[in-house]
């Protein structure tokens, strides 16, 4: 199939699944974003491309009210769709998925993806990790669990491979494991692409008021720290800023940073201990 103009467009997983049956060969993989195409969604773009033969590119268009619909709790928003992020796609896939309006699948089967959750996961690291008291993480967290049992196990579309990225928090509660012994799926966590400043690039963070952003200007975290204070002691002349998370394990320096509770986003660096 020819990427471009001519890749077809689905908005439900049963039409997704039509075209995976006719269509997908080889090794399938997936990458995806929720909106504003930035570098590092390039490099989730990128390394999809480069592992596998078919290709699908999916738009978390209305991920903001899923995850509230999923866990009651506000933790992010959705806008328009724009449509350089669907040419993006298009050109960089096989086909493309928008998830957008008022179509959550998910939400049939709400029961059963807490089930699985609670069957599959420890509570106690879930909880050590700061991923279950954190409506930012516990919101894609489980959206994620959620998307996964969708497409996977319900539809039965199976990907070997995302492209994705290694700062986000909830990823290294169990989840990555969890989507390879349960699906197969190789959740390619690369190294966060960084600004000038060294800071990962966030679609979170680039919502921000220019007046917030202009705040930010040095690197926010460093390879030596080892405990937030740390963190807090580094960012104290930056005003309103605060951290709220963070850890230092498997090779990585991990902390959720905001400027209040709807504008908060994570910034990851991988070390050598």
């Amino acid at each position: 199939m020819t990427r471009g103009v001519r890749t077809p467009v689905v908005f439900t997983l049963e039409d997704l699944k039509k075209i995976y049956d006719e269509d997908a060969h080889g090794r399938k993989g997936m990458w995806a974003f929720h909106r504003s195409f930035h570098k590092g969604h390039e490099q989730c773009r990128d390394i999809t491309l480069q592992n596998n033969d078919w290709i699908v590119g999916i738009l978390w268009n209305n991920v903001g009210k899923g995850m509230e619909l999923l866990t009651d709790q506000t933790v992010d928003y959705d806008d328009f769709i724009r449509t350089s992020d669907v040419e993006m796609l298009k050109n960089n896939s096989d086909v493309v998925m928008i998830f957008t309006g008022d179509y959550h699948p998910y939400m049939k089967y709400r029961d059963f993806i807490y089930d699985v959750i609670k069957t599959d996961y420890s509570e106690k690291v879930l909880k050590e990790k700061g991923i279950r008291d954190s409506p930012g993480m516990w919101g894609s967290f489980v959206y994620s669990v959620a998307v996964r049992l969708l497409i996977h196990e319900i539809y039965g579309i199976k990907l070997d491979y995302h492209g994705a990225c290694g700062k986000e928090i909830w990823r290294w509660g169990g989840y990555n494991t969890w989507c390879m012994d349960r699906f197969g799926l190789y959740l390619d966590t690369a190294v966060p692409v960084s600004d000038d400043l060294g800071n990962n690039y966030s679609t979170m963070k680039a919502r921000m008021p220019q007046e917030l952003s202009n705040r930010i200007n040095k690197k926010l975290m460093l390879p030596h720290f080892k405990s937030i204070e740390e963190v807090e002691d580094h960012i104290k002349d930056i005003k309103d800023l605060k951290v709220e998370y963070f850890s230092r394990d498997q090779g990585w320096v991990r902390a959720r940073f905001y400027f209040n509770a709807d504008l908060w986003w994570t910034e990851s660096i991988k070390i050598e201990d």
